[in-house]
């Protein structure tokens, strides 16, 4: 599974098909385009997508959307062996189910509801995950909006775009315009979920910044619920936390201490189903891969070649974010990300998760 990024800027009109008005003020008046190759060599099909935080709709009570849109300012396109690649609707499109009434206008800590684990709100307005959940019938899916501010009912049926990419071949991506904080995540079955549910799903995720010409990756594992500091008696994040790098720096990967409890309580485990290898020019390589060694939450433990994930040095300096590594609570600036030369490819394999 073999991913190529490349970044360059197209003179405004140069392409009136993408052609987009709100775009011309980027770069002076140059749009820019980034281009992904996705070559499937994990010897079977995958199933994959990237975006951010809103997703264009695929699958709704009325079917299949041909031609999903994505937000403003923000254009993909999908081709394989020059041909159109269309996007997979999975499962086939239910029976949708009837909101509650809840609007995209209502605040999310000014909802009613019975606790339940889902998503939340940081900052001065914080409300806890079980507040924000029961907003949604049994059926409809709660997600954050992008502002951060209210809480949206999804149906059943309104699943995001996932490409299949047959074994041995090639997808060609390409972003025309900036975007900021998109994930790529793949998994050898179909999924409906956006890509910012793949924490919990626990899939490796490809974190770009699609800025100015310029790709700036990562690789995270991070589990959902895992969190620098300690959060005793929450029931959805750990308890424990994952400790500071005076304290971890010389623990072993798979390994923790009292001091060094590494989110050892978390529930989920970590975000990790395939290895990745990120390369590009002007840019530091950063690999990640397994096997994975023991066990962690409901599942596998962490990759073994990833570098200790509290190291600062190489070549045991992290590979990947396995923890959010927020200061002061981590107490580190030390950040396992990378950004590339103005105008360059960034080049990322997948393997297996044991390979």
């Amino acid at each position: 599974f073999l991913v190529q990024l490349r970044a360059w800027a197209a003179p405004c009109g140069a392409d009136p098909c993408a052609s987009n008005a709100a775009l011309d003020l980027v770069l002076g008046c140059e749009i820019p385009e980034y281009e992904v190759d996705l070559v499937n060599s994990v010897g079977q099909e995958i199933y994959f997508k990237i975006g951010g935080g809103e997703m264009p709709t695929l699958c709704q009570s009325t079917g299949v959307v041909p031609n999903p849109s994505w937000p403003a300012g923000v254009t993909y396109t999908f081709t394989t062996n020059g041909a159109a690649v269309s996007p997979t609707c999975v499962p086939a499109c239910p029976k949708p189910q009837q909101s509650d009434g809840v609007s995209a206008g209502d605040s999310i800590c000014s909802l009613p509801g019975d606790p339940c684990n889902c998503i939340w709100k940081g900052g001065a307005e914080h409300c806890e995950a079980e507040d924000l959940c029961g907003y949604c019938k049994p059926g409809l899916r709660s997600h954050m909006s992008s502002d951060g501010k209210t809480v949206l009912c999804d149906e059943a049926t309104d699943l995001s775009p996932v490409y299949k990419l047959d074994a041995g071949s090639t997808a060609n991506i390409r972003l025309a315009g900036e975007a900021a904080t998109q994930r790529l995540i793949s998994d050898s079955q179909p999924f409906g979920w956006k890509v910012f549910d793949a924490d919990v799903h626990q899939q490796t995720m490809i974190e770009l910044t699609l800025t100015g010409g310029i790709i700036s990756p990562d690789i995270s594992l991070i589990p959902s619920g895992c969190d620098d500091g300690p959060h005793p008696g929450s029931q959805w994040q750990s308890n424990t936390g994952w400790g500071k790098i005076a304290d971890c720096g010389k623990v072993p990967v798979n390994q923790v201490t009292p001091q060094c409890p590494r989110c050892a309580d978390n529930k989920i485990s970590p975000a990790f189903n395939f290895g990745v290898e990120l390369n590009c020019k002007g840019g530091n390589s950063l690999s990640c891969r397994g096997p994975v060694e023991g066990s962690f939450g409901s599942g596998g433990g962490w990759p073994s070649n990833c570098g200790n994930p509290d190291a600062t040095c190489n070549p045991k300096c992290p590979q990947a974010y396995f923890h959010p590594r927020f200061t002061p609570a981590y107490g580190s600036d030390a950040e396992p990300s990378t950004t590339c030369g103005a105008g360059s490819k960034l080049t990322a394999k997948l393997f297996a998760q044991d390979a």
